[in-house]
């Protein structure tokens, strides 16, 4: 048995064959040693006729026999072929895939989702790749003329509420229509 670094075991032919959980402990002078090997050689001993597989009923020595002597399992690409994935799974995942595209698209070249969008729309019509589209001219100005809309956009104030005129402490809504026609002059002039 060969201990790996990552701690994995490998078996070893020698391991299994000739084994007959014999150990000659008669040259072993030190006390606290032989009966830690004792142990240790019934604990093996106990492993080997308990380790049975639950699914084949079979114990582990068997089914590495067994292995050994069969053929290798189906590598994966025959296993890709025979799981079958419905198209809506393809789709999905295609999805994906092409929106986090986009992101990393965006993030690298410093754009908004929706140049990003107009790049991608453009550079798939034309069959081309994204970063050739980023290139041209007609997208160049595509992509400045959205800047500077956002800009605008962006610059524009709000519109602001006048704060409502009042007339001895009470607004428009809050007068009666008695005081509303004695005030009416107040609150349209300006």
């Amino acid at each position: 048995m060969i201990k790996n670094d990552d701690g994995t075991v490998v078996i070893e032919e020698n391991d299994l064959a000739n084994d007959t959980d014999v150990v000659d402990t008669t040259g072993i002078v030190d006390e606290k040693f032989k009966s830690e090997l004792a142990t240790t050689i019934a604990k093996k001993k106990a492993w080997r006729e308990k380790a049975i597989d639950p699914d084949t009923k079979k114990s582990y020595k068997e089914l590495y026999e067994s292995i050994k002597n069969n053929k290798a399992p189906e590598t994966i690409s025959e296993v890709k072929k025979v799981a079958s994935v419905s198209d809506d799974v393809v789709a999905d995942v295609q999805m994906l895939k092409s929106e986090a595209q986009k992101r990393t698209f965006q993030y690298a070249n410093k754009l908004s989702p929706e140049q990003v969008d107009h790049i991608f729309a453009y550079a798939t019509g034309m069959k081309i790749t994204p970063k050739e589209a980023l290139d041209k001219p007609f997208i160049k100005s595509v992509i400045n003329q959205m800047s500077n809309d956002e800009e605008a956009s962006n610059a524009s104030l709000n519109p602001s509420r006048r704060a409502p005129m009042q007339v001895s402490g009470k607004t428009f809504a809050q007068l009666t229509p008695e005081e509303r026609k004695a005030n009416f002059a107040n609150f349209t002039k300006k």
